[in-house]
């Protein structure tokens, strides 16, 4: 892989105005050389899956902002700006194999200080969000030497590799898809902070995200087949050449509440509780359960829309969403050096899922709609961290300090994912024996001793 990275931005004021500006390039590129087989078992015969993907892609981005900042009154501050990032995908080849140039971004916030100045504040935004297309896309589709080796056995070629039908060559260069739009995501949040006592600030924010379009590769209709010369290619779900594949979802909703407390020497403290609700048909681009019940970290080609099966009972609570989430950070500085820090955090569990294995691929599907088969435990976490000046002992640069931290105090190594898959077949019915068998747990409680020194 490869980065190069250059930019220019300015700031300028005028009378009431700060206005920034700038604009950024970027070139990345990846090189693969990969050769893999797979066995795949279907109903009533098997394949095996020869794939070769060899070259070089790139891709060159470019973004643009422009922002002005208007403080139209000692009470009442203004941000608006949008920015523009479109984007090319280059082929091994050297010729364009996608641009996406419609990812215009923009953006509005407003400050309003309600009674005496400086106590309170509130706060509205909007917001749209660009996710460029990452490498993984073009490492699959935008190579020329990229091609899929299928033979059909009518049994195990593992077994008997005799009467063999192939094998069938399919390319899967695809460059070029009509119509495909960039991927995004809208935000609006609305909040409101005042200042009580002294010294404490008490903050409550509402915060509303949804995805408005994704990227992925999936399964086109059959009168496309011919055109893209195979089954899948990526695009937008739900519009164009994925028209057949329902939309992609992601909404969370959520309303925080946070408690700070500050004083350059003493105690410390921010707290904040997280009510929330994440549901959707799309984990993002990692998705949570593949084939082989792990993580399959393929942005913008996973399995999650290449599979119609796996878009029955697709809709529902996403594996990270967590009802309840409690987080606890302090620190007091003592007068003799020594300063002590405690991060605690609490957290509902996280929804848990029936899957079986799908006829076509073997990748999971949804026996029962989506996180509605419990969730896993409730677990809370304990940081600590002592830190001493030396300086006044050891005249190293300009400070040293002995610092010891505790990790997971007293952790209760509860489990934190299971196995979720209920069957190891495609007819559903050879059980896994370790369904809901924990295969995560809490790490261990541990030490970490060090010195730092500053010059």
């Amino acid at each position: 892989t490869g980065l190069l990275t250059g930019s220019i931005k300015g700031t300028f004021r005028y009378t009431s105005h700060l206005i920034k500006a700038g604009f950024e390039i970027s070139h990345n590129s990846a090189t693969t050389d990969l050769n893999w087989q797979a066995i795949n078992h279907r109903p009533g015969y098997w394949i095996v899956v020869d794939q070769t993907n060899i070259g070089n892609v790139k891709q060159n981005n470019f973004s643009t902002f422009i922002q002005d900042s208007w403080q139209i009154s000692t009470r009442f501050l203004l941000n608006a700006g949008i920015r523009w990032d479109p984007q090319w995908l280059i082929a091994s080849d050297g010729s364009v194999a996608q641009k996406i140039t419609d990812q215009l971004q923009p953006r509005l916030g407003i400050i309003f200080q309600p009674g005496d100045l400086g106590t309170q504040k509130l706060t509205a935004s909007y917001g749209r969000f660009y996710q460029p297309v990452l490498l993984s896309l073009s490492e699959l589709y935008h190579l020329k030497r990229a091609v899929w080796d299928l033979t059909f056995y009518p049994n195990d070629p593992r077994v008997d590799s005799s009467g063999g039908d192939g094998p069938y060559h399919l390319a899967s260069y695809i460059t070029n898809v009509p119509d495909v739009k960039g991927q995004y995501y809208d935000e609006f949040t609305l909040g409101f902070e005042k200042q009580i006592l002294t010294n404490f600030k008490f903050g409550i924010r509402g915060i509303y995200r949804w995805l408005g379009q994704g990227i992925e590769d999936g399964v086109v209709s059959p009168e496309d087949q011919a055109k893209y010369g195979g089954e899948q290619v990526y695009g937008n779900p739900g519009s164009g050449v994925l028209s057949m594949l329902p939309k992609m979802k992601r909404e969370y909703t959520a309303m925080e509440l946070t408690v700070e407390h500050f004083v350059p020497h003493g105690l410390n403290i921010f707290a904040s509780y997280v009510l929330s609700r994440n549901r959707g048909n799309y984990d993002g681009f990692s998705e949570t359960y593949d084939a082989t019940g792990g993580a399959y970290i393929f942005p913008n080609n996973t399995d999650q829309f290449g599979i119609p099966e796996r878009m029955i009972n697709s809709y529902g609570l996403l594996p990270n969403d967590r009802t309840h989430v409690f987080k606890f950070f302090g620190s007091y500085k003592f007068l003799f050096g020594l300063t002590s820090g405690i991060i605690l955090s609490w957290m509902s569990g996280t929804p848990l899922n029936e899957l079986g294995v799908d006829a076509t691929y073997g990748a999971s599907t949804f026996l029962k709609p989506r996180g509605t088969v419990g969730r896993t435990p409730a677990i809370w976490d304990l940081n600590l961290r002592f830190m001493y000046d030396l300086t006044g002992f050891i005249k190293l640069g300009s400070s040293t300090n002995v610092i010891l931290d505790v990790f997971h105090v007293a952790s209760q190594r509860k489990a934190l994912d299971y196995d979720q898959y209920h069957y190891n077949d495609y007819e559903q019915t050879v059980v896994n024996p370790n369904y809901m068998e924990p295969v995560l747990f809490q790490p261990p409680m541990s030490f970490r001793l060090g010195i730092e020194m500053k010059f």
